[in-house]
């Protein structure tokens, strides 16, 4: 029996390992990603949403997360959104030019969006405000964008 509590708590202290890492230094450079995505510059915009794009899809995104779908939502609310939020804001000093690259980012981020959602519907499906919360805020964001 003792042993089995022992395993418990390693997995507690696992979980709480694994939750410090995802806050402390995963969302911050998913953050700082999203920052550069608003960059003026054409060449670290797109590397950014490379970056981006790459780490959200990540297959061991999960393991890194403790399988845990809040942490999917926190990517939703604290990422994704004020990422497309702001790309909807306009960019200062930008040309002609500039106008159709950033017409660009913003149709990678709803892709990303799109891929986002898809990749982890099964698991933000089992959400109990799936429908009636995130859903809405996704379906909202790809209004805003069409």
């Amino acid at each position: 029996n003792s042993k089995i509590n022992g395993m418990s708590n390693d997995s507690s202290k696992n979980e709480d390992v694994s939750n410090y890492q995802w806050k402390h230094y995963w969302l911050p450079i998913f953050d700082s990603f999203r920052i550069l995505c608003r960059d003026n510059r054409y060449d670290i915009r797109h590397h950014a949403m490379t970056n981006l794009q790459r780490c959200l899809l990540h297959p061991n995104l999960m393991k890194i997360t403790s399988n845990s779908t809040s942490s999917l939502v926190v990517c939703f609310q604290q990422i994704i959104f004020p990422l497309l939020s702001d790309l909807l804001k306009p960019f200062p000093n930008n040309d002609d030019n500039s106008l159709v690259y950033i017409e660009e980012t913003r149709v990678r981020a709803t892709t990303l969006l799109s891929k986002f959602l898809l990749h982890y519907l099964q698991q933000l499906s089992q959400l109990p405000d799936f429908h009636t919360n995130l859903w809405l805020q996704i379906l909202h964001f790809i209004e805003m964008f069409m």
